[in-house]
């Protein structure tokens, strides 16, 4: 700055330091601008002592185990742990109750949002098969129908069958049985979620509502029968027994059920080792080709 301007600077200046501090700020200056050019840590590339005596420091004041992140306290107190009664290294004692590291979640999400993608995939394709595939409807009919066996004749067996293969609310509801059964397959974290929720269903299935209410009205408007006398049967678990959970099982493993397996599986493995954008293509791309 030359001295002709030091007016204009005086006049434009909206603020100024206290003496006291003026003569920090000439120390603070001289200090920066005036230090011998000795080598530091950061000279010392690749050298460990720095490490090394910060870590002999930080061993004497704490012992390493009693370092523990703010998460795994945060989680122990949320269970109910009293944090002054541990016994042992703090810790060993915390880490049961550190939370699932934030990648591990995502990959647990991606997976479950694939496996919902393709619930809805295998729903669609049960709902076109049922509907057009008299031969696997059959099957279902035929299964509800040996239901009622004891209360029907030979005759009347047939005819109901026959009833419910035309029926459409029968196919309406025995689509939705289905469908509910596979969306079980949600709630099923180990191995194969699909074949599980099929093996469930063919243990422990209940007659819905829907499908309850269509067989009710198949019985009582054509063959004339009184429920009153077979509605416990209605309440048999499983309803849909082995060899119509066969056929399901059947129509996914067809729909190269195993192949998406052991993409999944790769899909997990991927995401776990690098967690890169190009794992997440891989997921959209598979995402869009869950239909069979």
């Amino acid at each position: 700055m030359r001295q002709e301007h030091y007016d204009l600077l005086q006049r434009c200046r909206v603020g100024r330091l206290k003496p006291e501090f003026t003569n920090k700020l000439g120390w603070l200056v001289g200090n920066l601008y005036s230090r011998v050019g000795t080598p530091d840590w950061a000279d010392y590339e690749g050298d460990k002592r720095k490490d090394t005596l910060v870590k002999e420091y930080l061993d004497d004041a704490i012992p390493e185990d009693s370092w523990v992140p703010d998460s795994w306290i945060k989680s122990a107190v949320a269970e109910g742990v009293d944090l002054i009664s541990l016994q042992g290294p703090p810790a060993n004692e915390l880490r049961k109750y550190a939370p699932t590291p934030p990648l591990n979640v995502m990959i647990d999400e991606v997976c479950k949002t694939a496996l919902a993608v393709k619930i809805d995939a295998y729903g669609q394709m049960f709902a076109d098969s049922i509907s057009r595939n008299g031969d696997l409807r059959s099957i279902f009919a035929r299964d509800v129908v040996s239901h009622f066996k004891e209360h029907l004749t030979p005759e009347e067996s047939e005819s109901f069958v026959s009833i419910l293969l035309e029926a459409a609310s029968f196919t309406h509801a025995l689509t939705v049985s289905v469908r509910s059964m596979l969306a079980a397959a949600k709630n099923h974290d180990d191995g194969d979620a699909v074949i599980k929720a099929i093996e469930v269903g063919g243990q422990s299935s209940k007659c819905l509502p829907l499908l309850r209410k269509s067989i009710e009205s198949v019985l009582s408007v054509n063959l004339g029968k009184q429920l009153n006398t077979m509605s416990d049967l209605f309440e048999r678990s499983p309803f849909l027994t082995k060899k119509s959970m066969d056929e399901c099982r059947k129509l996914v493993e067809s729909a190269g059920h195993a192949s998406w397996l052991t993409e999944l599986a790769s899909l997990r493995k991927r995401l776990a080792s690098s967690g890169k954008l190009k794992s997440v293509t891989d997921l959209r791309k598979l995402l869009f080709s869950f239909a069979p």
